[in-house]
């Protein structure tokens, strides 16, 4: 069993053997509303297509997104996935990583929550990445969200 009571699955939702262990545990808060905000305005606001579009690194390959837009083209969640590992160079954070490499954040709009979107932001990027669940922090409701995924449960 994994950490949160919930059987102990591979990345395809199948049970885990002992030598393939995912544990996903809570490790931080829920981000508060402002985290969306200022991280979806980094990104278009709206798309001509809607659904799971692909969003190539603008910044020496730091990092890539893939971002969920409505019925009207709206945005209303995003994936960032660091494929490589991000050093810390701020000398007001001292010495850490941002990010290492195979990292990744899913941000859905808090009115949107709930709703499918991180879902299916997920499911597209492990197409894309083969992500490795073991080495992730997670928010309580980002934990959930994993945990259905993992198991096979469809929001």
């Amino acid at each position: 069993m994994g950490k949160l009571g919930m059987p102990v699955c591979d990345s395809l939702g199948r049970q885990a053997d002992k030598e393939q262990k995912i544990m996903v545990i809570v490790t931080q808060d829920d981000f508060p509303r402002s985290v969306w905000e200022d991280q979806a305005k980094q990104v278009c606001q709206h798309s001509a297509q809607n659904g799971v579009q692909y969003m190539a690194s603008e910044s020496g390959g730091v990092v890539e997104r893939l971002l969920y837009y409505d019925d009207s083209g709206t945005l209303r969640g995003l994936f960032k996935y660091f494929p490589r590992d991000v050093p810390e160079t701020d000398p007001r954070f001292g010495n850490r990583w941002i990010a290492q490499a195979g990292v990744f954040i899913i941000l859905v709009h808090p009115d949107y929550q709930r709703q499918g979107v991180g879902m299916k932001l997920l499911q597209a990027a492990n197409v894309r990445w083969k992500l490795n669940f073991n080495m992730q922090e997670y928010t309580r409701s980002g934990a959930a969200l994993v945990q259905k995924f993992l198991s096979g449960t469809v929001i």
